[in-house]
């Protein structure tokens, strides 16, 4: 039961999401500037509550594709029985207000005013979620594009409590983040709707052109624009363009629906290599490091997960 409830909610990729929400707190804050103790504990809270927000969406995710699921997933634990219907609406809503406990707690540590920026950032993150989950997903640019919400409205989530919405100029370095996560997003999407049939030339370049340009904004970045980037960025942009060219190239040699799932899997993986580039583009080091072990974590951890089961061992007699 215990394995079917982390495969339901995806636990180990909650990860990134996380990560998202640390490098948009960040990138608003002077690396030189000691951390309080408030501040802390509050983007701790809000580390915790962008988890929720992933699991809960994974969860009502499957809740609502279960009869789809039913004919391409069986084996997935909700298809399969081994968790019920009304078990994951009630775990996914139950993440979901967790998500909106969270923020608001990690607002109210940094003082009463902060608490409803908390709740209001909550709240449309959940509603991005509910309509990915339960409305656009069926269309794909909308879709795309609302799934590209969800994970820029996470990477605000820090950057908002933290910052406040009166100083539109504070939140700028975040905005620009939210904004490159939110394209990587919107074009991985564009790919993974293609898992089950092969995806036309004009799709496949679109969605391979459209990953492949936030990591190289990051490296213009590093020359010149408004906000002026270390060149150690190019540690993790440079390797995050090589891997979205090379699923373009594996999608155009294998074709979508031969590679499946993988593009998307992979894609997923490298997301950590964006947070890592940005932090260490506003000199971040420490919090570079620590999301770059975070994501070998992660990504060791799922591959554990999802793995198959050991086939039995021959009966020796």
């Amino acid at each position: 039961m215990l394995r079917d409830l982390l495969v339901l909610t995806r636990a180990p990729l909650a990860l990134s999401a996380a990560a998202n929400v640390v490098t948009g707190a960040l990138v608003v804050r002077d690396p030189d500037l000691p951390w309080g103790a408030e501040e802390a504990g509050a983007l701790a809270l809000l580390a915790l509550a962008s988890c929720c927000a992933y699991w809960g969406g994974m969860v009502l995710n499957d809740r609502f594709d279960l009869e789809r699921d039913r004919a391409l997933y069986p084996d997935r634990p909700l298809p399969a029985g081994r968790v019920s219907p009304a078990a994951a609406t009630a775990l996914g809503a139950g993440l979901l207000l967790a998500l909106l406990l969270l923020a608001t707690l990690a607002g109210a540590a940094l003082g009463p005013g902060a608490a409803p920026r908390g709740a209001l950032a909550a709240v449309v993150l959940a509603a991005c979620i509910l309509a990915y989950d339960g409305l656009l997903k069926q269309e794909r640019l909308p879709g795309a594009l609302a799934m590209g919400a969800c994970r820029a409205v996470n990477g605000l989530l820090g950057a908002v409590v933290l910052v406040g919405l009166a100083d539109p100029r504070g939140l700028g370095p975040a905005l620009l983040y939210a904004l490159l996560l939110g394209m990587y997003v919107v074009y991985l999407t564009v790919l993974s709707f293609y898992e089950e049939e092969d995806a036309p030339p004009d799709a496949v370049a679109t969605g391979c052109l459209g990953t492949t340009l936030p990591p190289a904004l990051v490296g213009l970045a590093t020359l010149a624009g408004p906000v002026r980037l270390h060149p150690l960025a190019l540690v993790a942009a440079v390797p995050l363009a090589l891997v979205t060219l090379a699923q373009g190239f594996a999608l155009i040699e294998q074709g979508s629906k031969a590679r499946g799932e993988r593009t998307t899997r992979n894609l997923l993986r490298a997301i950590y290599l964006l947070d890592v580039a940005v932090l260490l583009g506003t000199r971040h080091w420490v919090a570079a490091g620590v999301v770059a072990v975070a994501g070998l974590v992660a990504v060791a951890a799922a591959r554990l997960l999802f793995a198959p089961p050991p086939a039995p061992l021959a009966d020796a007699s």
